[in-house]
């Protein structure tokens, strides 16, 4: 081929078409060579990294996470690594090492942070990562979550009633969300009301006829969407 440009893209195209044929020996011989001939290419160190990894060869594929000259994009990799294999204590070891690095992005590696702690169990500590997540009110739901895991449902409604007071787009889901949580508690009327409340005041949200299955699925009440019983209640 005369045009230079066209030369230098066969080899990563055959690199890619090997990995994206399943050919995973011939991807790693070319991806090796082409990390030796441009070391300093993310994009192909990437792409090596990524098929070891899906090769299921993830302590080598964070071996080459590890030398992406993006240190932020390749310790994110790696951590999720560790996800992969329900490794979770080291993911968040992972995500806490991180958070000393890059504070700049704070707010989405204690929101990972959270997940794998609420994974390995650490309730409390996941909880705690998720109000430093800033980003309210998908946080406020994972803490309820957590709330709940620890059958701390009191805890869990009054956090969402958080959600109902201040994020109005999510009031459905909280009110929603609430009922299950009254359930859990024994609070059998509550849990009713709540759906109730969801089919007639958030009539035209999804969360309105998840509300109306349930009362009919998990309390034999039959009601219309906008609230109103149509039987007695069982």
């Amino acid at each position: 081929m005369a045009d230079p440009s066209q030369k230098t893209a066969v080899p990563p195209l055959c690199a890619r078409i090997y990995a994206r044929g399943g050919v995973a020996d011939k991807a790693k011989e070319r991806y090796t060579a082409l990390i030796k001939e441009s070391p300093d290419n993310d994009t192909i160190r990437k792409e090596y990294g990524d098929l070891l990894r899906e090769t299921g060869a993830r302590a080598d594929a964070r071996l080459v996470y590890h030398e992406l000259k993006n240190q932020y994009a390749g310790d994110t990799e790696i951590a999720e690594t560790y996800g992969e294999e329900n490794n979770w204590k080291s993911a968040a070891e992972a995500y806490q090492t991180m958070l000393g690095k890059y504070a700049e992005k704070a707010g989405i590696i204690q929101w990972r942070l959270g997940e794998a702690l609420e994974r390995e169990g650490k309730l409390q500590e996941a909880i705690a990562a998720f109000q430093q997540s800033q980003r309210e009110p998908q946080s406020l739901f994972r803490i309820a979550e957590c709330q709940g895991t620890m059958k701390q449902h009191d805890a869990a409604i009054q956090t969402l009633v958080g959600v109902l007071n201040f994020f109005k787009p999510s009031a459905a889901e909280a009110q929603y969300r609430m009922s299950a949580h009254y359930a859990a508690k024994g609070d059998k009327e509550a849990a009713i009301n709540s759906l109730k409340t969801v089919c007639k005041v958030y009539l035209s949200s999804p969360w309105a006829g998840k509300a109306h299955q349930d009362l009919a699925q998990l309390y034999g009440v039959d009601v219309t969407l906008g609230g109103a019983a149509k039987k007695n209640e069982k």
